[in-house]
C-alpha cells in the first residue's frame, strides 16, 4: 500500500523511518515533517480506544500512590501545571485528548476552570464519574463545537494522533481568546528509543 501524502506539504516524496506492527511512520523528504503514512480509517478510531481504555488496569490517581505509572504521572502533571502557571494562573482551559481525566483533575485542583475534549466514551465517562469532569466527545479531524473561548488549550502527546493536523491546530487556535496561549508535547524524535528504532 502506497503511503499517503505529506498531511502538511502534500508531497508524496517520503521513507520510511519506524515500523511499529503494521504501522508505518514515514518522513516527508520536503518538508521533513513525520506522520503515519497509513492511519485507520476515521469511523474506526473510536473502536481502537475504545478498545485501548477497556483493557488498561487502572490504580487510584493520587499523589502516593503506590502504582509507579501514577507517580510519574502526577509527577508529570505537576510539572505541566508549573508550565502553564508561569503564563496563566486562572481562566478556562481546555485539554483536548482529555482521556481519563488525571490532568484535568490535577489542573481543577489549581485553580483553573476546566474542560476536556476525548474520543473514547469509556475514557469520558471515567473522568466524568471519577472525577465529576464536563468533557465533550468528540474527533476533531471531524467535529468540535465548544460555545467558550479558551484562556489554556493543552495538546499532550495527542497531535501525532491527529490524521490532519494542520487543520485541528487551526481548529484548536480558534478556540482561543486574545493573547491565549497552547500548549503542546510531542514524542521526542531524537530520544534514544527513537533512534534505536530508526531505519
Amino acid at each position: 500500500m502506497p503511503n499517503r501524502k505529506c498531511p502538511l506539504c502534500h508531497s508524496t516524496n517520503s521513507h520510511l523511518k519506524y515500523q511499529v506492527d503494521e504501522f508505518r511512520i514515514v518522513m516527508c523528504q520536503d518538508c521533513g515533517f513525520v506522520y503515519l503514512a497509513n492511519p485507520v480509517q476515521i469511523e474506526d478510531e473510536q473502536q481502537n480506544y475504545e478498545a485501548y481504555f477497556k483493557a488498561t488496569t487502572l490504580s487510584e490517581y493520587v499523589e502516593d500512590s503506590s502504582d509507579k505509572n501514577m507517580q510519574l504521572a502526577w509527577t508529570v502533571n505537576e510539572q505541566r501545571m508549573e508550565w502553564i502557571q508561569n503564563h496563566a494562573k486562572s481562566g478556562k482551559l481546555l485539554d483536548v485528548g482529555s482521556g481519563r481525566g488525571f490532568f484535568l483533575h490535577h489542573a481543577r485542583q489549581r485553580g483553573l476552570d476546566v474542560q476536556g475534549m476525548e474520543i473514547s466514551r469509556l475514557a469520558a465517562r471515567y473522568a466524568s464519574e471519577k472525577f465529576d469532569l464536563r468533557i465533550q466527545i468528540c474527533n476533531l479531524d471531524q467535529e468540535g463545537t465548544f460555545e467558550n473561548e479558551f484562556d489554556v488549550i493543552t495538546m499532550w502527546h495527542v497531535l501525532e494522533h491527529f490524521q490532519n493536523p494542520r487543520t485541528v491546530l487551526d481548529s484548536v487556535h480558534s478556540l482561543l481568546k486574545p493573547n491565549g496561549k497552547i500548549f503542546i508535547e510531542v514524542p521526542n524524535l531524537q530520544s534514544l528509543k527513537f533512534q534505536l528504532a530508526s531505519s
